[in-house]
């Protein structure tokens, strides 16, 4: 059974094993531990954890200023995909960020991870614009971003 609970520091080393088994080095996209303790510490972000008897197994984590947010990093422990449980995340990351008063959100996605695309598509965003070269990888590559927009 799954349960939900608001992200707090505390939560760090869980999320960071998470991001860990999630994200390819290869493409940039894994933030390190200042990084998300930082922002679980920072009164305009908003972090929800997905736990599995106590264990951390996927995560939400965004921000927001005035009427807009962003979706900054979703995950699931590969051995709870294909469940929903990212679906939910999203969803659940999308109403909390409404009920402080935004009205639109945004995020940026890899441009080749059309999985997660179509996935956040399902959840009404759109494609608004490309960031050319926004991932540094680890094998010293760039990668372009996809920016999308939902209003809320």
């Amino acid at each position: 059974m799954i349960a939900f609970a608001r992200a707090t520091p505390a939560h760090t080393s869980a999320i960071l094993v998470v991001i860990e088994a999630s994200f390819d080095p290869r493409f940039g996209e894994i933030w390190n531990n200042a990084q998300v303790a930082g922002a679980l510490a920072s009164d305009d972000r908003v972090g929800e954890v997905a736990l599995n008897n106590g264990q951390v197994v996927g995560f939400s984590l965004a921000r927001y200023a005035a009427e807009e947010a962003e979706l900054l990093l979703v995950a699931v422990a590969p051995t709870w995909r294909r469940r929903g449980l990212a679906a939910t995340l999203i969803a659940r990351a999308i109403e909390q960020v409404r009920l402080l008063g935004a009205a639109t959100i945004f995020l940026e996605v890899r441009d080749a991870n059309t999985a997660a695309g179509s996935l956040y598509a399902s959840h009404g965003f759109q494609a608004v614009g490309r960031r050319k070269g926004y991932y540094a990888g680890a094998d010293k590559r760039r990668h372009d971003a996809i920016t999308m927009r939902r209003c809320l």
